[in-house]
């Protein structure tokens, strides 16, 4: 019995001094591991430091929205019967086409990227219009004036500085900085008198960038390289990172040191060499077609909503008859970014994909599209017989324009109109040949027979009386060139 007594104690002996080892080796493991996570902590810190420039010159993906601005979840009903009397309340007393196609149009250029061009003789409203829509609007406008000398997209967009080694924005590039920090409101920046220069020139990269900054607008392949303005050499950026890095971890910094280490940050996180543009902000132009001015291109022209003015008609501004000037009126109306492009969105997925749309007038709405669609195609066959065919990209502007009409109560009529006017005829150019007029006059027979809805006529589509001055030009015998763009 006492041998079986010493045997046991020796094997509990045996397995508690076993239990001691692997605990002494659990402890070892854990200092280890403690050990490791201390260096990798004061490395993570390291590494935080070393990166802390290359942060700076990450823009935000989102700012605080100024305090004024009243974020809403729909858009204003009946905006577009509002539209005219808002304007006058405000002083500006347009005709009821004109101003609703430009409201049209600035909204489908939120949401397509495009240009908003503003034409018509000097002193008719057309600067004002810019400034009075985006206060109705709840949003921000800036005007740049466009100067004659304007060669380059250095003029526009500012320069870098080789010897500062700094970026020199220009205004304009200050009014796209500024509108970042205002994310849900609409941002409008006009540039003056656009063609006293060629945009062609000055703008060939605003024009590059411009339609490429809607993601909702864009292909999915073209959303992952999203094109930006390049404002100076992406090698000059990363040069400029490797500076601010090394003033930032050097310890002994002199006051001039601590200046340009201020100064990279500011330019870091503000300008960085791809400058991406946001999706609340639309570029407009107003323009005159004088002896002074540039001819636009048919790029510019593709890219662009076209308005045109009438000449002034003086005696309106002593009478507001038929027009309502209710101070209510004169209140923001405060339409948000998101809000617009998700109700254009939902109505451009009613058109891609009806099967899975919960929308009870998705059928309705499709057949009005079709039909509109088709009668641009029947304009089309008399466009290229001019020598002018439509592109692509008319295609994706006749669907937004129609789904914002729809998202403003306008009918499928209201978008014939206003597509034809302010993406159709100012494509116009072509030289006459024997048959031209009569080719003419078979296009306008079918434009106005499209047109036959009761009340409804083509012609109230045009207060810039625009298919007036083509006919005269396509019946004046002295004439060869027949041209939307017609010289005062």
């Amino acid at each position: 019995m006492a041998a079986e007594l010493e045997e046991r104690e020796q094997q509990l002996y045996e397995k508690a001094q076993e239990q001691e080892r692997l605990l002494d080796q659990r402890k070892d493991e854990l200092r280890s591991l403690a050990d490791s996570i201390k260096q990798q902590q004061s490395e993570a810190e390291r590494l935080i430091q070393s990166v802390e420039p290359y942060r700076l010159a990450i823009p935000p993906q989102t700012k605080a929205v100024a305090a004024t601005f009243t974020e809403i979840k729909s858009i204003p009903e009946k905006l577009a019967s509002q539209w005219q009397n808002a304007l006058a309340s405000n002083g500006l007393i347009l005709p009821e086409t004109l101003a609703v196609s430009y409201l049209v149009s600035l909204l489908s250029a939120f949401y397509s990227g495009s240009l908003v061009l503003l034409n018509g003789p000097v002193g008719v409203g057309k600067t004002s219009i810019v400034k009075e829509s985006a206060k109705l609007l709840g949003g921000t406008s800036k005007v740049i004036p466009v100067r004659p000398a304007w060669l380059d997209p250095i003029d526009l967009l500012g320069f870098f500085d080789p010897i500062k080694e700094v970026f020199r924005p220009s205004p304009f590039l200050n009014a796209l900085k500024d509108a970042r920090d205002l994310p849900e409101s609409l941002n409008l920046i006009c540039l003056d008198e656009l063609n006293l220069a060629r945009i062609e020139n000055y703008g060939a990269d605003l024009l590059s960038a411009l339609e490429y900054s809607r993601s909702n607008y864009t292909h999915k392949e073209e959303v992952k390289t999203k094109q930006g303005l390049l404002l100076y050499s992406e090698s000059i950026e990363t040069e400029l990172w490797q500076e601010a890095k090394y003033l930032n971890e050097k310890p002994d910094r002199s006051d001039k040191e601590q200046r340009r280490l201020e100064q990279l940050k500011a330019m870091l996180s503000s300008y960085q060499a791809n400058f991406h543009l946001s999706s609340n902000t639309a570029i407009l132009g107003t323009l005159n077609s004088d002896e002074t001015t540039y001819d636009l291109s048919p790029k510019v022209i593709d890219r662009a909503y076209v308005i045109s003015y009438p000449a002034a008609e003086l005696d309106s501004m002593l009478t507001t008859e038929g027009v309502s000037t209710n101070p209510d009126l004169q209140q923001p109306l405060s339409l948000s970014v998101s809000t617009l492009t998700d109700e254009i969105s939902l109505r451009l997925r009613q058109l891609s994909q009806p099967e899975l749309s919960e929308q009870p007038d998705t059928e309705a709405f499709i057949q009005g599209l079709t039909i509109g669609w088709k009668k641009v195609l029947r304009w089309n066959q008399s466009f290229s017989g001019l020598g002018i065919p439509l592109g692509h990209r008319a295609s994706r502007d006749f669907r937004v324009i129609y789904a914002v009409c729809n998202v403003l109560g306008l009918s499928s009529q209201d978008c014939l109109g206003h597509f034809l006017f302010t993406k159709l005829l100012p494509r116009v150019s072509f030289f006459k040949g024997p048959d031209t007029p009569d080719q003419y006059d078979q296009w306008l027979s079918a434009l106005r027979k499209d047109f036959n809805d009761p009340g409804t006529k083509l012609d109230d589509y045009d207060p810039g009386d625009v298919l007036e001055q083509i006919q005269a030009q396509v019946e004046d015998t002295r004439r060869q060139h027949v041209r939307y763009w017609v010289r005062i």
